[in-house]
């Protein structure tokens, strides 16, 4: 009994470090909100951040980008600081992104009247 556990534990072993080092062939995230789009080099920790500053808003874009075995799991934060009127927005959401919906925009919500989508880019 105790050789066919051992056998059992490193076949375990194998199939989840196979499934863990799959490589990430994105490499840019793009937030369009507005008129506005700006984009995010992926790392190789699988996380992306850029922070973009004009006359009006203050925007900060950070997440992570996971791939599942044929699709990718994104978690997205994205906080707009309103220069003018001192006010903050926040979304924050975590969405599959199927392998189809790459290089496609997908809306991942609003806030006011303002639609953020993300573009996931090879």
């Amino acid at each position: 009994m105790q050789y066919s556990t051992k056998w059992l534990l490193h076949l375990w072993l194998i199939a989840f470090s196979a499934l863990g080092g799959q490589s990430l062939d994105l490499t840019v995230v793009a937030l369009t909100y507005g008129d506005s789009v700006i984009s995010a080099d992926i790392g190789p920790d699988s996380r992306f951040k850029v922070s973009n500053r004009n006359d009006t808003d203050h925007i900060e874009f950070l997440g992570t980008v996971t791939k599942t075995s044929h699709d990718y799991l994104v978690d997205v934060r994205v906080v707009v600081d309103k220069i003018a009127s001192y006010g903050k927005r926040e979304l924050n959401t975590t969405m599959l992104v199927e392998n189809e919906q790459v290089d496609a925009p997908l809306v991942i919500g609003g806030v006011n009247e303002e639609v953020f989508s993300l573009t996931l880019r090879r």
